[in-house]
């Protein structure tokens, strides 16, 4: 796709980049992850794109949000405690996520 998926968690959102012309890298798109929670991480396979989103509460399960390669919403999933990290199997047929949970008081 000649674009980069970046996790901006500073800026609560899922930037994306296009690479068409590396001497002038442009945006193009921004989709606002307020509506699912803190974004953590991102992995791109066959024009999926996928977040790791965390919950406000450290302890509550996290979720997964799927986009296309546009940025258009496809669907949500509930994960564990806090996705820090998305990887896709090799075949793309799965994905899997590190929950890095944290203990309460």
């Amino acid at each position: 796709t000649q674009r980069l998926y970046v996790a901006n968690s500073v800026g609560g959102k899922l930037d994306i980049l296009s690479l068409a012309n590396l001497a002038a890298i442009t945006s193009v798109a921004s989709v606002s992850m307020a509506p699912y929670g803190g974004i953590n991480s991102v992995a791109v396979r066959g024009g999926v794109v996928a977040c790791a989103v965390e919950a406000a509460d450290p302890q509550a399960p996290g979720s997964v949000v799927f986009f296309d390669a546009n940025g258009t919403f496809l669907k949500q999933v509930a994960v564990g405690a806090m996705p820090d990290m998305l990887a896709f199997s090799p075949d793309g047929r799965l994905l899997l996520t590190a929950n890095e949970g944290e203990p309460n008081a």
